[in-house]
């Protein structure tokens, strides 16, 4: 390549218009060596880019998190008729064998720095074939359902002109762990950091799992489909292979940035960036310019308080999710101890977050089962282990059991084109009433409990896979379990108040919750059928690690007061009746409300005539008294001298009994002694 050209090729960087060195467009950022109508190499008529338009999971400095950007892409059909014209194609009909895109992916302030991400259009998935005709130089693309499960298919609408599409990168198994609290950048890296791609291995990989008949002629005849290419070093930042047909395999080597054939007299080798005969390093000039950008996020400086282990949003690579969960509750009153007391109006507020919907999204395309409006009315349970303190029960686990609804937008029409969104949905349920019993040793405070402690539940499955009807046992990690159907697919979200993160991610992720994976159970299979003799992992033990961070009580419920004491009786003395015996006065007393005491004596009501002086007369001495509550009792007192005397003179005496109480006033009561 001579001077001229090179600056040329800069020049375009630079708004310059030489075609030779064109960029792949105008929308695509990225120019990418590769088979095509060009002889120098350069793939004209090729689009590619990274984006990022979904959610971010809940991201916080320090803990890892995975998000799924896309690979949007178009082959267009002037490409397509370069690889005709250079026999990668065959006359008719030529299947689409996979695709495979590999992307260095940077993450500024994360622990990781820089991981590679992979996408697989796979075998038949892709619903696409191209049909070349040599004879007069035409191509066409043609989509295919997959309705029937088989990668044969049926056509479904008209043949297009350019092969176009929109994939996600993986990141079910790409963490990204924030350093700081400022925030992270997501961007392509650099060109020339893939390092090298074992391109063979993932092809494989890519395969599609019931390979055709041999009988095939789109797929090779049946001859073993594995790729001349064993590994490559690429020179740019995005590395695509794909095979087409029969015998067409070939590389997109895409640089951010120019790039121009050097020096032709060094052959193109699909290997890459290495010395021949192992590659074509000093073949090209490349000027990398600044690698896209798609993403930013900034880490929360506290996290959610509900974390959550998300079973839909695994499918996305968004395994852990924080979710905003809200319990309140109206005044409950006061309960009495050791009296049953009911725990009623508690309101559960929770977000289905748009990543849940996403993973669900996926999943209804895969098995063809998109409601036709776009929305989705289905069942949903909410076990939820609430706490008591204070109470004989300590822990009970309360089942909602309502429904949820969700709506899928899909402005162009044709599901999974990458244009769909999915809104969050705000749900709200009330929670059926509960029965406590207080012990009396302070107030009683509601919150959700500690996890682990709802029991084994039962659930059946309603299956894609012809496990419809299966029976399930399903062991919780956290306090706040949610299983939302959708007519063919159960999702459940195991929530917990705290943190959740992986601790170990080559234990395998279980839809059965917290047993260890050593422990087997018969695998599951559909209502009525035989076992099948197969056992599945009991749990996923170890995977994750936990730390529980309890919430504020969302009811505290106090002891009713104590009702005041009764006012003490006060005790009441009477006088009954009065009569004498044997020298001795007996003098009948009666005591009402209390026991009484005091002391009492008699005395004449007149005065009489004795030893020659008028004058009261005391018949006793004062003598203490006591009495039974509501009871009666006799005071005998010995009449003094005088007094025998006087009542041997009279056949009647008027008395005076003198009452003096242990506590009040002293009373007395007038009666008639007959002798």
């Amino acid at each position: 390549m001579n001077r001229r050209t090179i600056l040329a090729a800069l020049a375009v960087m630079a708004g310059g218009t030489f075609a030779a060195a064109s960029p792949a467009s105008a929308a695509s950022p990225f120019s990418c060596i590769g088979t095509g109508a060009d002889a120098d190499n350069i793939a004209s008529g090729v689009e590619v880019n990274v984006a990022f338009t979904g959610n971010f999971p809940e991201v916080v400095a320090g803990r890892k998190f995975t998000i799924s950007p896309t690979i949007q892409y178009k082959l267009s059909n002037d490409y397509l008729k370069g690889l005709g014209e250079k026999g990668l194609l065959n006359d008719g009909e030529n299947r689409l064998g996979g695709l495979t895109f590999w992307v260095p992916i940077a993450a500024s302030n994360t622990v990781e720095g820089r991981q590679y991400m992979r996408a697989v259009v796979q075998p038949g998935n892709g619903a696409q074939r191209v049909w070349w005709d040599d004879a007069t130089d035409t191509v066409t693309v043609q989509r295919y359902s997959t309705a029937s499960g088989q990668a044969a298919g049926v056509p479904v609408g008209p043949r297009m002109q350019d092969f176009t599409g929109t994939l996600s990168l993986s990141g079910a198994s790409t963490y990204w762990t924030p350093s700081s609290s400022a925030p992270v950048s997501f961007s392509v890296a650099n060109a020339g950091s893939l390092g090298v791609v074992k391109v063979r291995d993932e092809w494989r990989r890519a395969q599609v799992a019931n390979p055709p008949a041999p009988t095939d002629a789109l797929w090779g005849g049946g001859a073993p489909d594995v790729d001349p290419l064993t590994t490559a070093r690429p020179y740019g930042n995005l590395y695509v292979r794909l095979r087409i047909g029969q015998n067409g395999r070939t590389s997109l080597d895409c640089v951010s940035g120019v790039v121009a054939v050097q020096d032709s007299t060094i052959a193109y080798n699909a290997a890459g960036n290495a010395a021949a005969p192992s590659g074509d390093a000093g073949r090209y000039f490349i000027s990398a310019g600044a690698a896209p950008a798609f993403a930013a996020v900034a880490p929360r400086a506290t996290p959610k308080s509900f974390s959550c282990i998300d079973g839909l949003g695994s499918y996305v690579g968004r395994e852990i999710n924080a979710y905003d969960i809200k319990l309140t509750a109206p005044a409950q009153g006061a309960y009495t101890p050791g009296q049953p007391f009911a725990l009623s109006g508690v309101k559960v507020d929770i977000t289905l977050p748009a990543v849940m919907l996403q993973g669900l999204y996926g999943n209804l395309l895969s098995y063809q089962s998109l409601p036709p409006s776009g929305v989705v009315d289905q069942p949903l349970r909410i076990w939820v282990a609430v706490q008591g303190t204070n109470t004989t029960q300590g822990v009970q686990t309360v089942l909602i059991e309502g429904r949820w609804t969700g709506s899928f937008r899909d402005p162009d029409g044709v599901p999974g084109t990458g244009d769909e969104s999915f809104p969050d949905v705000a749900l709200s349920y009330t929670m059926p009433n509960s029965t406590w019993t207080p012990n009396g040793n302070g107030p009683v405070a509601f919150s959700v409990a500690a996890p682990a402690q709802i029991p084994e539940l039962t659930l059946v499955g309603f299956g894609h896979s012809g496990d419809s009807g299966a029976v399930f046992p399903m062991n919780p990690y956290g306090s706040f379990f949610v299983r939302a159907e959708t007519g063919r697919y159960g999702a459940s979200i195991d929530c917990l108040e705290g943190q959740i993160d992986f601790a170990d991610t080559s234990i395998a992720r279980s839809n059965l919750g917290r047993l260890s994976p050593t422990v087997r159970i018969p695998e599951p299979v559909a209502a009525g059928a035989a076992p099948n003799g197969r056992t599945a992992a009991a749990g996923s033990a170890g995977r994750y690690s936990i730390v529980h961070q309890a919430g504020a009580p969302f009811a505290i419920v106090p002891a009713a007061p104590a009702a005041a004491p009764l006012p003490a009786a006060k005790p009441v003395a009477a006088v009954r009746s009065l009569s004498v015996k044997s020298s001795k006065l007996r003098i009948s007393l009666r005591c009402t409300g209390a026991a009484c005491a005091g002391t009492v004596k008699a005395a004449t009501t007149g005065r009489h005539r004795i030893n020659g002086k008028l004058k009261q007369l005391d018949l006793t001495k004062a003598v203490k008294y006591s009495v039974k509550a509501n009871g009666t009792a006799t005071v005998s007192i010995n009449l003094t001298k005088d007094a025998k005397a006087l009542l041997k003179k009279k056949k009647k005496l008027g008395v005076t009994i003198t009452v003096a109480p242990a506590s009040g006033a002293k009373f007395t009561k007038k009666l008639t002694l007959k002798t």
